[in-house]
């Protein structure tokens, strides 16, 4: 399976980037089991960090949501506060 970059991991929306997770995860636990030539070693290193990578851009994006949350609720809030006045 072909090492993804960031720019090319940005464009993929939440459910692509679930299942690359998926099938890198799979294919690392392969690769472990297998374990043998150096050149694996690098494979490995590759998978690992694109791993990281999916889990990172995950991550900003369920923060990024959390706080388009809050400050949506902020804004109510203040509006509710406007209207007791």
């Amino acid at each position: 399976m072909a090492i993804i970059r960031k720019k090319g991991l940005r464009d993929m929306n939440e459910k692509t980037l679930n299942e690359r997770l998926k099938d890198l995860r799979f294919e690392l636990l392969r690769m472990n089991a297998q374990k043998s030539a150096q050149m694996k070693n690098v494979k490995i290193r590759e998978t690992r960090k694109t791993i990281a990578r999916i889990l990172t851009l995950l991550n900003q994006k369920l923060k990024k949501a959390e706080k388009v949350q809050l400050n949506a609720r902020k804004q109510e809030n203040k509006k509710q506060d406007k209207e007791k006045i």
